[in-house]
């Protein structure tokens, strides 16, 4: 079945649909040894077919500029875009310090547990922390990843009777912005990534400053995007811990990182990203109407009804320009997009990334 999604904007572009479809990842980008692929190679094989099945629709978005060149390079076709992931809000919100510290400095660790995001060296990182940091809590929330069924009670298990430490387990919608709001700082100890970053975007959303692993997508979330990520050695316990220590010392440098990361999330608000694929969409036509209509011109002079058809589609042409001027959703209406979004993670609900 999910295959046969993956081949959906194929089909539907053969109706005569215009089909665009937003890659969360790449299956070139991802360790699978690390996420728990037990036959990569199968998976390799898969994951260049569908590639190639979601590169027939009429244009693609990805996350990253680097997506969009695995996909040239290895590809060599497709109409290929690099969109922002966004924050899932009209706007940020603005950080509330008074939270922050008061009387806690909560550290959250949020997501999908168990594959290529460990809690490991946090959890063995977090004693150090405490005991120059009193005031520490750190905060686990989100599920088990669905391939490690009951690694977060394993892990819970192992830390019971330890106050500074509380694990929340799964946030509904109308739950995150208070735990956002109310952390100091999120920490993202991946030993590698499977595409942009929810959980960072959404920390942006809320202004909070990001502790990460020093691993490609998370310096490129920080190059291009301009998050406020302070980077660690993956899986280093010891740099782990002496980073959160000297940022939650360090009240100046914690609102510097969560004015940073606001105003990150403010260029990449939903409606700012709606009307990059609006702005895309709306060229796309505006040139498919130029070709049909240098098409007609290119027509013999003797043939019956080349003016009429002339007059035809440069009415249509200037006509579908005003709509587009007046700044009216029906600008793409003819067109009739079908978005298809291919994520190998979470969606929605978003309670982790």
């Amino acid at each position: 079945p999910a295959f046969f999604g993956i081949a959906i904007p194929c089909l539907a572009r053969l109706t005569g649909s215009y089909t665009h479809v937003t890659l969360h990842q790449l299956m070139e980008t991802v360790d699978l040894k690390d996420a728990g692929i037990r036959f990569p190679l199968a998976y390799k094989v898969g994951g260049f077919l569908a590639t190639q099945i979601v590169l027939f629709a009429n244009s693609v978005s990805v996350m990253l500029p680097a997506y969009r060149s695995v996909l040239v390079t290895k590809y060599g076709r497709g109409s290929v875009y690099v969109r922002r992931h966004g924050i899932f809000s009209s706007r940020p919100e603005y950080p509330d310090f008074e939270q922050r510290g008061n009387p806690e400095h909560r550290v959250l660790a949020f997501g999908k547990w168990g594959t290529y995001k460990r809690l490991e060296p946090l959890l063995e990182a977090f004693g150090a922390i405490v005991e120059q940091v009193p005031t520490a809590k750190l905060v686990v929330a989100g599920t088990d990843h669905p391939k490690t069924p009951g690694y977060l009670e394993s892990v819970q298990r192992k830390y019971t009777a330890n106050k500074s430490i509380e694990f929340v387990g799964y946030v509904a919608e109308e739950e995150i912005a208070a735990l956002l709001q109310g952390s100091t700082v999120s920490v993202l100890p991946y030993t590698s990534s499977a595409g942009s970053s929810g959980i960072a975007h959404l920390a942006c959303a809320y202004g909070v400053p990001i502790v990460a692993s020093d691993i490609p997508d998370f310096r490129r979330l920080a190059d291009e995007e301009g998050l406020a990520i302070d980077f660690f050695p993956a899986g280093n316990v010891s740099e782990l811990a002496q980073h959160l220590i000297s940022l939650l010392q360090n009240h100046e440098r914690q609102v510097e990182m969560a004015l940073q990361n606001v105003s990150a999330a403010m260029r990449m608000s939903m409606p700012e990203i709606i009307r990059e694929y609006l702005r895309t969409f709306e060229l796309r036509q505006e040139l498919s109407s130029m070709r049909s209509l240098s098409a007609a011109r290119r027509l013999p002079q003797w043939m019956p009804f080349r003016n009429a058809l002339i007059r035809r589609r440069t009415r249509k042409m200037f006509q579908r320009e005003e709509i587009i001027a007046s700044s009216q959703p029906a600008a793409i209406s003819s067109v009739q997009p079908i978005t298809a979004e291919v994520v190998y993670g979470l969606c929605r609900p978003r309670p982790a990334g």
